[in-house]
């Protein structure tokens, strides 16, 4: 599980968060004999509440979506959502959505894992 990827970076306008290199293209360091999920995507759901989306085409495993969430997107202060784990193959999509006590969507990603 790639858990935690999501950092804080501070900056002289306040906090931001980034995403690693790593969350968005998989596990570094992946080989074929450690095969995970692979053709992944995000996206961000704008509704109500505002959620996140991640779907994984191939590969073996699951994945799950991943988003944080904050109630000020100016302050980078929130809190991680996860959708369900599945198995990656065609209209499985993980989804996640915001509280209402943090209801706006900073970023979103996927979390991979190979059981």
């Amino acid at each position: 599980m790639l858990r935690g990827k999501i950092k804080k970076a501070m900056t002289a306008g306040g906090a931001a968060l980034g995403l690693s290199a790593g969350l968005l293209l998989g596990p570094l360091g992946a080989t074929p004999a450690s095969a995970t999920p692979s053709d992944c995507h995000t996206g961000t759901i704008i509704d109500s509440p505002e959620g996140g989306w991640a779907d994984c085409y191939s590969g073996t495993g699951h994945f799950r979506a991943e988003i944080y969430c904050t109630n000020n997107p100016k302050s980078g202060w929130g809190i991680y959502r996860f959708g369900p784990w599945l198995r990656p193959e065609a209209n499985a999509t993980s989804s996640a959505y915001c509280t209402s006590d943090y209801p706006y969507v900073v970023d979103e990603a996927y979390d991979l894992a190979n059981w």
